[in-house]
């Protein structure tokens, strides 16, 4: 929403519940390091028979908290659906290696007994280090352990993340690897070979899957993998490329597809893709990208979880549990999932300075706002027209997505009101613009936290806040109010001329009070900008004729803005925590689809 001027005249544990509307969260303990204990890290979770939940991970002795540290693998009960945990661990494995055991992910065989799957890190002569994968299985609910069975005798570095081995439903097991070579001084490779060893015995035997073809330039690590509802494999894979990579198998792992990057924006980091029992769609854990793109900003100080669509191919709402951009970098990493059969999952994720968080979380819910076929569900208003006229067609339905032609000044809002919620929605521009907007900057605008009569702004929109879409500034933020119409919002901002930049290392705390003071622009806006048709910013996200996503994360007083997975800006200390959605009408023509809400 381009404003210059208006048309028309216008452990010791800790217990706390965090919920917002239909998302309940709660940190339910934390696994706290102490002296000669400098690190709790990568665990795994497995309810047993009796209802147990158990959950595994790894615990570091002595003073050192590297990778290369001596470590065993301990355990925590949970007797109530992971509502409380024991107060101390128990061993379930002493390091077994001359360097240390780590890394541990726990699986039900399909015959009932349970496989315990770990690496152990060796001296193996000069200055090598390997790391190899093992299971051991126990036959009587995690209480004691077989002999252990070694994956592949290659003395080599592999890499194995904990919770990340997947039982298929004809019983194949499948361990994603990351094979890393040896440098010339004993040190190993940034990049490694990935691909899956395989076992159609339950782990008798195992072999070798094909490798995963190498993209250009891009560092592959660290990868998880997971069925879907229409039996194909999902791997997903931690690059240095701004996202994980996702690449598919129709052969139960034996070949992949070539690896692409996905809807999963990530810096340098792992993540964790499981299917949601009795739905088709996945659920994600991982650290997000902040802002910027991967050579920038990007750390593991932030955790989310979110809901993906069935094949992986859109990311359908997100949330986060841990850290807001002012966080103290807690370095927060590699998490596990277990659901639970009340809508809810167990998630648990560590840091090096404060040990292991353990949450219980509800399963995003995702409402579709558009159905494809017709505008039920949303109001049509026009200035000058009223509520529900629309002579000239101005909002329509082609083809399955909206149209909004932006020949009249107007917009289409949700009728329900919405709180702490992810709207996500896919837009693409048309070629014609309109009246004073004629060959100017394509502008519209998504509107949130909605309110009053139609028309009430100016005669145009509701009062609200704005994500805008606008060439060269999707996801500028814009007041759709005063502050006598209850719409006030503070942003971190850097000023870079007469515009006040998101900045979230630099900038200061700035109130807008007033629609006329103007935009917080996006982090990437163009000092050079020009209100003419086709405009493009250096740091642009979005590609020309692509479909673009955007999304506005709305939790509380706050909201963040992400363009195709990037996150554009941020808003604090709104005015108004809930509301209706709009879409403008704005001179230009614009086309929607895919719109949801998640809570």
């Amino acid at each position: 929403m381009i404003k210059k001027s208006l048309p028309f005249a216008l452990l010791t544990f800790l217990f706390c519940a965090v919920s917002f509307a239909g998302a309940p969260k709660t940190l339910v303990g934390t696994i706290p390091i102490g002296p000669d204990n400098p690190r709790n890290s990568e665990g795994d979770f497995i309810r047993l028979k009796d209802g147990t939940i158990r959950y595994f991970y790894t615990r570091f002795r002595g003073q050192s908290s590297d990778d290369f540290a001596p470590a065993d693998l301990v355990f925590r009960d949970s007797a109530d659906d992971g509502k409380t945990w024991a107060e101390t661990d128990s061993l379930a494995l002493a390091n077994e290696g001359s360097v240390n055991t780590m890394s541990v992910t726990v699986r039900r065989l399909p015959d009932g007994r349970i496989a315990l799957f770990y690496l152990v890190k060796d001296h193996v002569g000069g200055n090598l280090i390997s790391c190899r994968p093992y299971m051991r299985i126990s036959e009587d609910e995690a209480d004691t352990w077989s002999e252990r069975i070694s994956l592949d005798p290659d003395v080599s570095y592999y890499v194995v993340n904990n919770d990340r081995v997947e039982i298929l439903a004809d019983g194949r097991i499948l361990v994603p690897v990351a094979r890393h070579s040896y440098n010339a001084d004993g040190t190993i490779t940034a990049s490694a070979d990935i691909f899956c060893l395989i076992s159609d015995d339950s782990g008798a035997t195992w072999r070798k899957g094909e490798q995963v073809r190498a993209a250009e330039g891009v560092v592959f690590q660290e990868p998880g993998v997971c069925q879907l509802a229409d039996g194909r494999i999902l791997m997903n894979i931690r690059t240095d490329a701004g996202s994980q990579y996702f690449a598919y198998s129709e052969d139960g792992g034996q070949s992949w597809g070539p690896p692409t990057p996905s809807v999963l924006d990530s810096p340098l980091s792992p993540a964790v893709i499981k299917r949601i029992p009795g739905s088709d769609d996945l659920l994600a854990v991982w650290n997000p990208l902040r802002a910027g793109r991967a050579a920038g900003w990007g750390s593991r100080a932030f955790m989310y979880y979110g809901r993906l669509s069935a094949d992986g191919g859109r990311l359908l709402g997100r949330r986060f549990i841990v850290g807001t951009l002012d966080s103290e970098d807690q370095g927060w990493q590699y998490p596990a999932v277990l659901f639970n059969g009340d809508g809810t999952f167990l998630t648990a994720f560590f840091s090096v300075r404060s040990g292991i968080n353990l949450w219980r979380i509800a399963v995003p819910r995702v409402e579709t706002l558009f159905n494809g076929r017709d505008l039920a569900g949303w109001t049509k208003y026009l200035n000058g027209r009223g509520t529900g006229e629309d002579p000239e067609n101005v909002f329509t339905v082609q083809n399955g997505v909206i149209r909004i032609s932006g020949a009249e000044w107007g917009g289409i809002s949700t009728d329900g009101e919405y709180s702490d919620y992810h709207a996500s929605l896919e837009f693409k521009w048309g070629k014609e613009t309109h009246g004073p907007r004629k060959g100017l900057a394509r502008d519209t605008g998504f509107l949130f936290h909605a309110s009053g009569e139609e028309g009430g702004f100016a005669r145009i929109w509701l009062y609200s806040f704005e994500a805008n879409i606008v060439e060269g500034g999707i996801g500028d933020f814009w007041l759709v109010g005063n502050e006598e119409e209850g719409y006030t919002a503070t942003g971190q901002v850097t000023m870079r001329g007469d515009q006040r930049i998101f900045d979230p290392k630099g900038g200061e705390n700035v109130t807008l009070t007033k629609h006329a003071q103007g935009p917080f622009r996006w982090w990437g806006f163009d000092p050079d900008w020009k209100d003419v048709t086709g405009f493009r910013s250096k740091d642009e996200i979005a590609e020309p004729g692509e479909w673009t996503r955007l999304e506005v994360v709305a939790e509380g007083d706050a909201a963040e803005f992400y363009v195709n997975g990037v996150l554009v800006n941020r808003v604090t200390n709104l005015s108004r925590t809930s509301g209706r959605l709009q879409l403008q009408s704005e001179g230009a023509e614009v086309f929607y689809r895919n719109i949801t809400v998640t809570q």
